[in-house]
């Protein structure tokens, strides 16, 4: 009200000892001052608007790798591209997470994280035989041993190629898992939010960071584990077959 009356006062306009130069001076300082705070208010917006944009299209970027995985998986086929395609999708998903800038975004990827899981816990259960990840068609009818030989031998058939699934890809999916165990539990347990749980130490581990794999995680992946300690085996094995018939054609020459 007070600069209303003053652009409408007679009194002020016609007072002789008024300083317009000075009044002048304050009021472009003033016109200026709003200007600039219209400009940093619309740049603001625009800023947090495209960044809060950057970080919905990674959560959906990486709601998509976990939808994949997991539609892959449940296929349960024990073609080895399947299974490394499924978990390179869910590697994808680890790197991206740090594009998610915005607070809400890490907690919905938290939750869909922890979901993702433990679908892929339920696929991995109904497995229940180590010779499923050796890659064979007809698995049950033949010896890990065998599978093991078949999954390494160079002829391989066109509509199903012989190779095992990797213990070094299947690592890193029982740290998928295993990461999902920790924040489930101080989710539900330790009343953790979400965005606490993102900035976590354990979360912020990738999942090619396997060497350190929980008890939980072998009781619900125990099937897994059996086959890489089955595969150990069988590379001791045919490391020694190696060096014996290698020990054999130098004794020969």
């Amino acid at each position: 009200m007070g600069g209303i009356y003053f652009l409408i006062s007679p009194t002020i306009w016609s007072d002789p000892g008024a300083n317009w130069t000075a009044i002048g001076v304050w009021v472009s300082v003033a016109v200026g001052f709003i200007t600039m705070l219209g400009l940093f208010t619309t740049w603001a917006i625009a800023y947090f608007d495209k960044r809060y944009r950057k970080s919905l299209f990674y959560l959906d970027k990486i709601n998509n790798y976990f939808s994949k995985a997991v539609a892959i998986l449940a296929e349960c086929k024990n073609n080895n591209v399947k299974w490394h395609q499924a978990i390179n999708a869910l590697k994808e998903a680890d790197k991206l997470k740090s594009s998610l800038t915005d607070k809400s975004h890490q907690s919905i990827y938290v939750t869909d994280y922890i979901d993702a899981a433990y679908q892929i816990i339920d696929i991995v259960k109904k497995i229940n035989d180590l010779r499923f990840f050796y890659g064979v068609i007809d698995y049950r009818d033949k010896s890990a041993l065998v599978l093991y030989q078949q999954s390494k031998s160079p002829t391989l058939s066109l509509d199903w190629p012989n190779h095992k699934i990797s213990s070094t890809e299947l690592l890193c999916l029982c740290k998928f898992v295993d990461k999902a165990t920790s924040a489930s539990w101080d989710k539900n347990h330790n009343r953790a939010e979400p965005e606490k749980i993102f900035e976590s130490d354990y979360f912020r581990e990738l999942l090619s960071d396997s060497s350190d794999i929980s008890e939980l995680t072998k009781i619900s992946f125990k099937v897994v584990f059996s086959y890489i300690r089955n595969v150990e085996e069988n590379d001791k094995v045919a490391e020694r077959e190696w060096m014996a018939r290698a020990e054999i054609l130098d004794n020969e020459t």
